[in-house]
């Protein structure tokens, strides 16, 4: 499925939050979720294969509360990045150490004169074949 983002729309950026802002969404989503009201007749439903229209429609208007509580919490609290910055579903702590490796390895090749042989030279290339 490709998502088309318009470059002028705002997104929440959990990665740009503090630890303040995070506990300000946890707090505001608590709030908001505590105010939805969890359908019994569905918690009392034990068909696997439920075809209740009534039913159906419920679980729809449950979802909806449930992702507008996160989404109006989030907004309140969490950072917005442009849609040009957003983070890779896939990027993770290895990724990230990976990169700070080819990060110091690369200033340090810049800080000794961008030598095209030797020990420091070696180290830097070995990180752009990883």
């Amino acid at each position: 499925m490709t998502v088309v983002k318009h470059k002028s729309e705002k997104y929440v950026s959990f990665v740009k939050a503090n630890d303040t802002q995070k506990y300000n969404y946890c707090t505001k989503l608590k709030k908001y979720l505590s105010k939805i009201q969890i359908p019994s007749h569905l918690v009392n439903c034990h068909s696997t294969n439920c075809t209740n229209e009534y039913h159906n429609s419920c679980i729809d208007v449950y979802y909806d509360d449930i992702a507008e509580s996160l989404l109006k919490a989030a907004k309140q609290t969490i950072p917005l990045t442009s849609s040009g910055q957003c983070t890779k579903h896939w990027w993770d702590d290895e990724l990230n150490d990976l990169l700070q490796i080819s990060l110091d390895r690369h200033s340090l090749w810049v800080t000794v004169g961008r030598p095209k042989e030797g020990v420091i030279y070696a180290e830097m290339q070995s990180q752009t074949q990883v």
